[in-house]
């Protein structure tokens, strides 16, 4: 459920890319920069963006192995409110974005499945 496949080429004067949204909630946009390469390790900025008319809370986490579907990290934002940067890291230029559980609630009450049959 809720994968998101998200592979770009490594470009440090780079802008934002535009918003694109994730598989499973199509009023949840991300974007995604490369900051930097740090010795074998990638560093990049992560921002989220919700859609939505209201609240939505969701987790979020990253991979670079495609049978790997954690998400470990919650993100709250409020009606068309855009994320602050966060910053991630990985071994490769190719990695894998997931977003799920979304909810229209801060405590979970109500995970709403996906917007298409991913």
């Amino acid at each position: 459920c809720c994968l998101l496949v998200f592979t770009t080429k490594t470009n440090h004067d780079e802008n934002l890319q535009e918003w694109t949204p994730t598989t499973c909630y199509e009023h949840i946009y991300f974007k995604i920069k490369s900051e930097r390469k740090i010795g074998k390790r990638h560093e990049w900025t992560v921002q989220f963006k919700n859609g939505y008319d209201h609240l939505v809370t969701f987790n979020y986490g990253t991979t670079e192995d495609a049978e790997n579907h954690l998400t470990t990290n919650r993100k709250t934002l409020q009606a068309n409110e855009i994320s602050q940067p966060v910053l991630i890291y990985t071994e490769k230029e190719n990695f894998y974005l997931l977003v799920d559980k979304l909810s229209f609630s801060l405590y979970d009450e109500e995970i709403i499945p996906c917007d298409n049959n991913n």
